[in-house]
């Protein structure tokens, strides 16, 4: 009889309904601060086959923003610090010649640092711009010639 009352014990406690557990409940706030931020890339303009002609070549710059707002961008007068008379040096010699940098196909509006020259606008929040370049000058010097230009958004 003991057996049947531990067994008939075990099946109360197995019939038993269990405990409910509680709950509360809150509820967590995420929040982001964006930046108003801008990133830059570029594609060169790379003249290639220099010689007594004009030679033309096209180049790109790239702004993604963190906004939809429009954009200008200014591109400096390169080493020589000259928006009229960028000026492309020799690697190794001391020639150069000159080049000029456009915002348009026709090579009419020459493309400045925002004080000479124009600025070429974007749309946001990101878009690309051609970069329309020609040669202006005689090179004398057979070789490989580089100049560097800084590009400036304006946001």
């Amino acid at each position: 009889m003991r057996k049947d009352i531990i067994a008939l014990t075990a099946l109360c406690a197995l019939a038993a309904p269990l405990a409910a557990a509680d709950e509360a409940s809150g509820t967590l706030n995420v929040t982001a601060t964006v930046l108003n931020t801008c990133a830059v890339t570029t594609s060169p303009v790379s003249f290639v086959n220099v010689g007594l002609e004009t030679t033309t070549a096209n180049g790109s710059v790239t702004v993604t923003c963190t906004n939809s707002d429009g954009f200008t961008v200014a591109l400096d007068g390169g080493d020589a610090a000259d928006i009229s008379a960028r000026t492309l040096s020799h690697d190794t010699e001391t020639a150069s010649f000159t080049y000029q940098l456009y915002t348009d196909a026709g090579f009419t509006t020459v493309w400045g640092d925002g004080t000479t020259g124009s600025t070429n606008a974007g749309t946001g929040p990101s878009d690309t711009l051609i970069v329309y370049g020609q040669t202006t000058g005689t090179p004398q010097v057979a070789g490989t010639y580089s100049d560097s230009v800084q590009v400036t958004v304006t946001f």
